[in-house]
């Protein structure tokens, strides 16, 4: 007991360096005692580390993820650029955020080029993770919830997965904690690190503007003027460097990248399901986005030169908003499941998939799904006490603006990453306290149980099909392509094979199959898979070339004609569509079309690999069977400065034929004749008759081009 201070009073015991609570200070934290909330933050950290490595000790030499692949082969690359060209490499805008690809190149110049050593360093930025938000647990609910915060995302499978791609989620991962944690703490220094963090998170991930916006309208909403004024300081601190290479280098007032009218169309697009879609099919390559993009654009806007970054992400922008207003009903659709998806308990696949990644590491086999994150956060937010939920308000701002985020363009893992750890505090709460918060009344005055119960019920309410197994017969069809660049063709195609038995109407696994049967030089068992791809996307131009060249040697020559030609006129720089296109049409005797697509192919690619082309349009407008086609004076030009080969010579004279010089027409094909093979000596002969009498060298039509 302590000492009476009067009438039914005691004074209070005194308990050194712990502040007494006070009923009229309800911003007071019922902060752990520091051990314990030392001793979660380093469990956490310890468990996430231990746990990682063993993942990537059991990944690393698998086909997949042994060696570069989809976007982290383009961070890599680009990462080598930064390293040869410096800071300012480029001569565009980000598209993609780049915080990722500098701090790659940074590691690859200390530690060297190998995956596995990157890797190690994204292991530890993702035990780091768990720790920051094993403390922010400790710092709001106590060490209890703290630790089962901080375990939650040490041993989530999606996090552990995450960590161990090429990616930047580690990285994002690592800045999201620093953000929850730093938001926690009401101090001028704080607030500026928040800021400072927010803008790295920025530069990571683009949505992260809307997380960014979200805790500084919290702070002005607190009356915070100040802190909202140092955090934006902080963000402008951190994305100036980004903005002053946009503006040295292009001359674009760019904050950070022009990929956001893109991500928005490929979300929102008609027939969008939420997830990743290549604007183009079979585009799906990270490298070409961004080509693609620009293409498109520029092609749709009928703009004869190249548009700026701004141009390109309004243009589609544009597009999504027209979408909408064409049909408001489906628009809505389309958001309103991408609102449940990004609470699934599903991870949506893009270039790899967890599913897939589990084949392999037994690290990924813990029952801790999004959902069971979900309907604790629920549990935690119930039991909580209004000072609690005071302070756990930026999470979830941040949890909220990134589930926006999510419906505002389109759901994957690595995205909804960030609402995971936003919710993983609260998460925590709820394990430490299940007894009490399941006895909580939660809004409405309904059971907090109830409301965890039906939070865990939408997210494993099953409406968006088999994204599972589609994203693991992707991952699958891009190991069969990573075998196969690794020399292992036969392997390759098991794998392929394997992907099209899990998911049929898989269209990467059909295009893959196709594309490594022609490899092994099977071209006639390639036509069924690519016929198959080509009927989902007739607009993928290299797949139809594929299909063509397979045609084309196994005898089918029409079919090989129409697919070639339509793809050699639509990517005249794809020279071996072109050259066998070309081949294929003077075969069968379509002049006209061999004449198209070499005058598309000198028009797109001029002055590199021409001499060929120029001397077979000089060819056809000398010698044509069409007298429509004829034109001796263009042909001489085209013909001009080849050399002094035979069958430059041949051209030459046929040309100044045809143009009506006959004389000289004689003296070249003399020259031709002096240093020409025996077995064209005969042709060329009475090439040089026709000439003697005053008549050009024409050739006859063959019988396959009769009547066309």
């Amino acid at each position: 007991m302590g000492a009476v201070c009067g009438p039914g009073v005691t004074a209070p015991r005194k308990y050194p360096g712990r502040p007494i609570m006070r009923a009229d200070a309800p911003d007071e934290l019922p902060i752990a005692a520091p051990p314990r909330a030392a001793l979660s933050v380093g469990i956490a950290f310890v468990a996430a580390l231990l746990v990682r490595a063993l993942h990537l000790a059991a990944i690393g030499d698998t086909p997949l993820y042994g060696a570069p692949h989809g976007d982290g082969r383009v961070y890599l690359e680009w990462a080598d650029r930064i390293r040869e060209n410096g800071v300012l490499e480029g001569d565009r805008v980000f598209y993609q955020a780049p915080l990722y690809p500098y701090l790659l190149a940074a590691l690859r110049g200390v530690l060297g080029d190998g995956l596995m050593a990157i890797r190690g360093a994204q292991v530890l930025l993702g035990a780091g993770t768990a720790a920051l938000v094993a403390a922010c647990g400790a710092r709001v609910f106590g060490a209890r919830a703290g630790l089962g915060a901080g375990l939650l995302v040490a041993l989530s499978p999606t996090s552990i997965w995450l960590d161990g791609l090429i990616q930047k989620s580690a990285l994002a991962g690592f800045l999201v904690a620093a953000s929850l944690w730093a938001a926690t703490v009401a101090s001028g220094p704080a607030r500026f690190g928040l800021g400072t963090l927010l803008g790295l998170w920025m530069l990571t991930r683009g949505e992260a503007r809307l997380a960014a916006a979200g805790l500084l309208v919290l702070l002005l909403v607190r009356g915070e003027r100040r802190g909202a004024v140092l955090a934006a300081a902080g963000i402008a601190l951190a994305l100036a460097p980004a903005l002053a290479r946009n503006v040295a280098v292009a001359g674009e007032w760019t904050v950070t990248t022009s990929q956001s009218g893109t991500n928005a169309f490929i979300g929102n697009a008609p027939g969008s399901r939420g997830i990743y879609a290549p604007l183009m099919a079979g585009r799906g390559d990270a490298r070409v986005e961004s080509e693609d993009a620009a293409r498109l654009a520029r092609e749709s806007l009928g703009a004869g030169g190249p548009l700026t970054g701004g141009d390109v992400s309004g243009y589609w922008w544009g597009r999504t908003l027209d979408a909408a207003v064409e049909d408001p009903v489906a628009a809505v659709g389309r958001l309103a499941r991408k609102g449940h998806l990004a609470l699934a308990s599903v991870e949506a696949a893009d270039t790899d998939s967890l599913a897939h990644a589990r084949d392999d590491s037994w690290a990924l086999w813990a029952p801790l799904p999004f959902g069971l994150v979900l309907a604790l956060a629920v549990l935690g937010l119930s039991s909580a006490t209004a000072t609690e939920r005071r302070r756990a308000a930026p999470w979830l701002v941040v949890a909220a603006c990134q589930w926006a985020a999510l419906v505002l363009f389109y759901v994957s893992a690595r995205y909804r990453l960030p609402l995971t750890l936003a919710l993983a505090p609260l998460a925590g709460a709820g394990l430490a306290r299940i007894p009490s918060a399941l006895g909580a009344r939660g809004p409405l005055g309904l059971p907090a149980a109830a409301w965890a119960l039906a939070a865990a019920a939408l997210s494993w309410a099953p409406l968006h099909g088999d994204l599972v197994g589609e994203g693991h017969a992707a991952s699958l069809a891009n190991e069969a392509v990573a075998l196969l660049e690794s020399g292992r063709p036969g392997d390759a195609e098991a794998a392929a094979r394997e992907a099209g038995r899990m998911d049929p109407d898989a269209f990467a696994a059909h295009r893959v199959l196709g594309h490594v049967l022609m490899e092994q030089g099977r071209s006639a068992d390639a036509i069924e898979p690519l016929e198959a791809a080509l009927a989902q996307a007739p607009d993928d131009w290299q797949l139809g070339a594929w299909l063509g060249i397979a045609h084309g040697e196994a005898g089918s020559r029409e079919r090989a004609l129409e697919l070639l030609a339509s793809r050699g006129l639509e990517r005249p720089e794809a020279l071996p569509i072109v050259s066998n296109a070309v081949g294929l049409a003077v075969e069968a005797g379509r002049e006209r079309l061999a004449a198209q697509l070499i005058e598309a192919r000198l028009a797109a690619v001029p002055g590199a690999e021409t001499a060929r082309f120029r001397l077979q349009l000089a060819w056809i407008l000398a010698t044509a069977a069409d007298p429509a086609l004829h034109d001796g004076r263009r042909a001489v030009r085209l013909a001009e400065g080849l050399g002094e080969a035979p069958a430059v010579l041949e051209v030459r004279a046929a040309a100044l034929a045809r143009a009506g010089d006959f004389p000289a027409a004689r003296a070249v094909l003399a020259r031709a004749l002096a240093s020409a093979d025996p077995r064209a000596r005969g042709r060329l002969g009475a090439q040089d008759a026709g000439y003697a009498r005053g008549e050009p060298w024409q050739l006859r039509p063959p019988k396959a081009a009769e009547g066309r």
